[in-house]
C-alpha cells in the first residue's frame, strides 16, 4: 500500500521502473524471503547512486532490514559524484536519523573516512565525514595500535611506523581535514605513548601547511620522541630525515616527474626553515 500511495507521483519511466522491480519481487515469493531482501537491497544501491531517493525512501519502508551498510555508503559515495551533493547531503541526513542504521553511526565510519582521505584528498569523503560528525555528540577517539585520529589525520601511519614514505602522501596536504577536526572540537595537542606528536608525522610527510596549522593551535615543536625506533627525534629531525632519503632517491617514486620533486623538496626545506627559527628564538 506504501508503494501504490507515491506510485502516481513519479514519471512514466520511474513507474515503469518501479514495476518492473515490484512485480520481481512478488514473482520471487513473499517479500520477507531472503532472495526477495537481496533483490531490494540490489535495487536500493542501485536508486542511491542514480540519485532517485524518493524511490529509495519507498523501498526502505518496504523492507526494514539492511543487511549490507558498508554498501550503501559505497552507493552513497558514488552518488556524491553522480549527483547534486546537496540533494545527497539531505538524504543522509535522513537516513541518520533512522535507528536502523546502525554504522553510519559508529566510529568505524568516521575512521574509515579518514583513512580514505589521507590516501586521497576526495572533497565527497570530507564532505560526507562533516555531516557524520555533525550528528555525533561528543569527541570520538580513533585508536591506531597507540595513536589518535589526530596522528591517523596528519598522515599515513603504517608509513610512518615502517619508516616508509607511501608516495600517494606526498601528493596533498591534511590541512582540510584538520580544520574539519578542530571544527568539532577535536584535542589537536596529542602526544602518543613514545612521545610521537602530529607535528612529526607532517614533517615526516613534508606537509608544511599542516605543521603551520599545529604550530598556529599552540603544538610544541620542540618535543621529541621519548622512546622506540624514533627515540630522540624532533619534528625538525624528521623533516630533515626525510628530505635526504626523498632527495637522495626520487627514482623510488613512480610519479619523480622534475616539478613534483622540486615542489616536495621545496615543502621539506620550508619546514626546516619554520622549526629551525623556533629553535633560534628559543635558545
Amino acid at each position: 500500500m506504501i508503494v501504490l500511495k507515491y506510485f502516481f507521483f513519479f514519471n512514466p519511466l520511474k513507474r515503469v521502473i518501479l514495476s518492473l522491480l515490484l512485480v520481481s519481487f512478488f514473482i520471487l515469493g513473499l517479500v520477507n524471503s531472503p532472495i526477495v531482501h537481496s533483490k531490494i537491497e540490489d535495487s536500493i544501491n542501485k536508486l542511491i547512486e542514480l540519485g532517485e531517493f524518493k524511490q529509495v525512501n519507498i523501498l526502505l519502508k518496504l523492507d526494514s532490514s539492511i543487511n549490507d551498510e558498508r554498501r550503501i555508503v559505497n552507493s552513497i559515495l558514488n552518488s556524491y559524484r553522480n549527483n547534486d551533493p546537496e540533494k545527497v547531503d539531505i538524504f543522509v541526513k535522513s537516513l541518520l536519523k533512522q535507528n536502523r542504521f546502525k554504522y553510519f553511526k559508529s566510529n568505524d565510519l568516521v575512521n574509515l573516512l579518514v583513512s580514505k582521505i589521507i590516501i586521497s584528498e576526495i572533497y565527497i569523503y570530507l564532505r560526507l565525514l562533516e555531516i557524520l560528525l555533525a550528528e555525533k555528540e561528543g569527541v570520538i577517539e580513533h585508536k591506531y595500535e597507540s595513536y589518535s585520529l589526530i596522528h591517523h589525520a596528519a598522515g599515513d601511519i603504517n608509513g610512518f611506523l615502517e619508516k616508509t614514505e607511501f608516495e600517494y602522501r606526498f601528493n596533498f596536504s591534511s590541512l582540510k581535514l584538520l580544520r574539519l577536526l578542530k571544527k568539532f572540537n577535536f584535542k589537536l595537542n596529542q602526544v602518543e605513548v613514545n612521545g610521537v606528536t602530529p607535528l612529526m608525522i607532517s614533517s615526516f610527510y613534508g606537509d608544511d601547511k599542516a605543521v603551520t596549522f599545529f604550530l598556529e593551535n599552540g603544538m610544541d615543536s620542540f618535543a621529541r620522541v621519548k622512546k622506540g625506533k624514533w627515540k630522540g627525534l624532533s619534528g625538525l629531525d624528521f623533516a630533515k630525515l626525510s628530505l635526504q632519503r626523498f632527495g637522495t632517491n626520487p627514482e623510488k617514486f613512480k610519479f619523480n616527474q622534475r616539478l613534483f620533486l622540486e615542489k616536495k623538496i621545496n615543502s621539506f626545506k620550508k619546514i626546516i626553515e619554520i622549526l629551525s627559527k623556533k629553535e633560534e628564538m628559543s635558545l
